[in-house]
């Protein structure tokens, strides 16, 4: 990446260069070439430079899907919810919501309901996407 950009700029300061010469000697259609050719490479930097951000930008998010990867992978499933069998510093075994796991890659921890609303509704609910579990 480095070699592309200094080979760039020193495009770009070999068209001033041209330019230069070609307005002392006073060759119009030479003048407009060099011209071109330095409008030409300044567009090169900028294309250039907008890949370069895309290049971090999907970087990024490949860093963020092996993550998530990651942590799908560590998760086990008992009684059909996913539990940690070793949580992270910070996170409590579970139970997590198997939904936001699969669908949107979040560990949601579940809440627990009231006994009354056991037998009826089920024993945990999701608080993201309200997924009740029995």
């Amino acid at each position: 990446m480095v070699d592309v950009v200094m080979a760039l700029s020193t495009a770009t300061t070999l068209a001033t260069q041209l330019l230069g010469v070609a307005e002392k000697v006073k060759h119009a259609e030479l003048r407009n070439l060099a011209a071109d050719l330095k409008i030409q490479l300044a567009g090169l930097k900028e294309q250039f430079a907008a890949q370069q951000e895309e290049n971090v930008r999907l970087k990024s998010e490949v860093t963020q899907l092996k993550s998530q990867q990651d942590v799908k992978a560590q998760l086990e499933i008992r009684d059909g919810l996913y539990f940690w069998p070793n949580p992270p510093k910070g996170k409590s075994e579970g139970p997590y919501c198997t939904r936001c796991a699969d669908a949107d890659n979040t560990t949601i921890l579940l809440t627990e309901l009231g006994p009354v609303f056991h037998i009826h509704i089920g024993r945990f609910k999701c608080p993201q996407c309200e997924t009740t579990y029995r």
